[in-house]
């Protein structure tokens, strides 16, 4: 199918899982012909007879490399010590050893048995930088090196890596999403993105370089590009083009942080990745506010200058300054730059309203964080709080003008309540919330709320599967419906979502949601949809 990379037809800027559930209220619809609805259908029905009858072996060599993975150290089995003949040792690790004690003297003496050994100290689990550290700085963490899905190129990649520090990573991702609550509409009413069957391909290819090999410690080149395909044109830009290009240089022990180059803001700030792991591909509903207040995010990148600082007692303070996307968001961003590397603000033309745009300008994003890492801390907590600043102008809903800045607030925060497995700190039972706002006068979404819980390893046999269950309720923006009829339009939405991630081998993941909205789109009445979502998520 030839990509189209025409700049007429512009839509919301909503990244991945996000995109089933939103829509910019001032787009129209684009092609989605029959004939590929039909094409779409058959090629999930046919990835499906593929995939099912595979299932069984494919269970089995997960399981096992799973168990291998995540398994503990078992010590040898002792001889039987009688209660009365111990006395216990507390080491300075706070383990207890059970020892023998030495038998009165109306007891005739008996072989001491061989002291209990220790239980020797599980696996440390791996620390961010090691779990997904080849892209630094990032907040989004990457599965290891060594566990992605082809064991031969894994062995070629750690040379490369240790001889020249060169890393090769790819990941490809394939979402389908369909409303199974209501049947199809003509193809120019179509709403948002899964109302009728929806389908969004994309593959990324990085590659990094260490810079230690020229006696640069901690610093490190980025290049990163990827391809992006959608049946429907508003539910995401189609776009061939450079995602990243960065150099990021750390200082005092990577406590000081320097990121700078073209790059996706969403992968820097905020994290709203439920589970906060690229595998763990959550597909819950994701707030948008952030991407329409400009923020860049994939399949396309903005020239930014990114700072970090890590404070004493689990602190951290991060502040960027990005040139902004598109008032017209992602599409519009591709209509203006089909390769990725547009440094300068443009004006845009706005073809819903016959109007161009004023540019896009300075995006700055201020963020003060609170991590109790997993990694390091009996317990995880992590709190982000932030405020973007943008000083495009963007159309006023009661002028109808480019006249009006934006900005946003926003809370996040996630916490780990449950430690099932000591072997690893990262299984267990998850809370977390959101909180955004947004001005009403230009944002369509005002207002954000979410409440989600998360299990990571919820089965002994599985624990590389991830669960979710995700509630969210959005307000949306009185001043877009203003002199509207009541009830002729959505004041809000509640969307409520379950995702089951099943790993099918190595880092290749089959991510299925179910997701209910009630009053899906903004500014108008729409029917409650009930979308089906399923994703293949592979780490090559």
């Amino acid at each position: 199918m030839k990509l189209n990379l025409k700049g007429d037809k512009f839509g919301s800027a909503v990244s991945g899982p996000a995109r089933m559930l939103t829509c910019d209220v001032n787009v129209s619809s684009n092609h989605c012909s029959a004939p590929a609805r039909r094409a779409s259908m058959i090629t999930t029905i046919l990835l499906s007879l593929i995939v099912m009858p595979a299932m069984p072996t494919i269970h089995a060599q997960t399981v096992a490399e799973d168990l291998a993975a995540d398994k503990t150290v078992q010590t040898e089995a002792q001889a039987p010590i009688h209660p009365a003949d111990q006395s216990t040792t507390q080491t300075a690790s706070g383990q207890t050893l059970v020892a023998d004690v030495a038998p009165g003297d109306s007891v005739p003496a008996a072989e001491p048995s061989p002291a209990a050994q220790a239980l020797p100290a599980p696996k440390p689990e791996p620390t961010p930088a090691q779990l997904g550290g080849m892209l630094k700085g990032q907040i989004l963490l990457q599965p290891p090196d060594s566990a992605r899905t082809f064991k031969p190129f894994n062995d070629f990649r750690k040379e490369l890596q240790d001889k020249y520090g060169i890393g090769i990573y790819a990941i490809s991702q394939t979402i389908y999403a369909e409303n199974t609550l209501n049947p199809a509409v003509p193809t120019a009413k179509i709403a948002y993105p899964g109302e009728n069957a929806f389908i969004q391909s994309s593959s990324y290819l990085t590659l990094t370089y260490d810079m230690r090999h020229f006696h640069m410690k901690d610093a490190q080149v980025v290049l990163d590009a990827g391809i992006q395909k959608v049946n429907w044109y508003p539910g995401g830009p189609e776009a061939v083009d450079f995602d990243e290009a960065t150099f990021y240089k750390g200082f005092m022990k990577d406590n000081l942080q320097f990121k700078i180059g073209y790059m996706s803001n969403a992968e820097e700030f905020i994290q709203m990745r439920v589970g906060g792991l690229a595998n763990n591909g959550a597909a819950g509903v994701l707030g948008v506010l952030p991407y329409n207040v400009g923020m860049s995010n994939k399949p396309q990148q903005a020239p930014s200058f990114d700072v970090r600082a890590n404070l004493p007692n689990h602190f951290y303070a991060k502040v960027g300054f990005q040139r902004s996307f598109s008032p017209m968001n992602s599409v519009g961003e591709q209509a203006q730059d089909k390769v990725g590397f547009r440094f300068a603000p443009g004006p845009t033309f706005d073809a819903a309203h016959g109007v161009w745009t004023k540019g896009d300008r300075l995006l700055t994003f201020v963020e003060a964080d609170y991590q109790k890492s997993q990694y390091k801390d009996p317990s995880a907590l992590w709190i982000r709080a932030g405020y973007m600043n943008n000083q495009t102008k963007y159309r006023n809903y009661l002028t109808n003008q480019y006249d009006t800045k934006n900005y946003a607030f926003y809370l996040v925060g996630d916490k780990q309540i449950t430690h099932p497995d000591p072997a690893n700190q990262r299984h267990g039972l998850f809370i977390g919330g959101s909180a955004m706002y947004s001005p009403p006068a230009v944002n369509a979404f005002h207002e954000y709320y979410e409440i989600r819980t998360y299990y990571s390893g919820p089965f002994t046999r599985r624990p590389s599967d991830f669960i979710s269950l995700v509630g969210s309720h959005s307000v949306y923006s009185p001043d877009l419906t203003k002199g509207k009829p009541a009830g002729s339009f959505s004041t809000g939405s509640w969307s409520l979502t379950p995702t089951y991630n099943f790993k099918l081998y190595r880092q290749a993941y089959w991510v299925n949601a179910l997701g209910y909205t009630q009053g899906p789109v903004p500014g108008t009445k729409a029917r409650n949809s009930l979308i089906m979502n399923t994703m293949l998520m592979i780490f090559f």
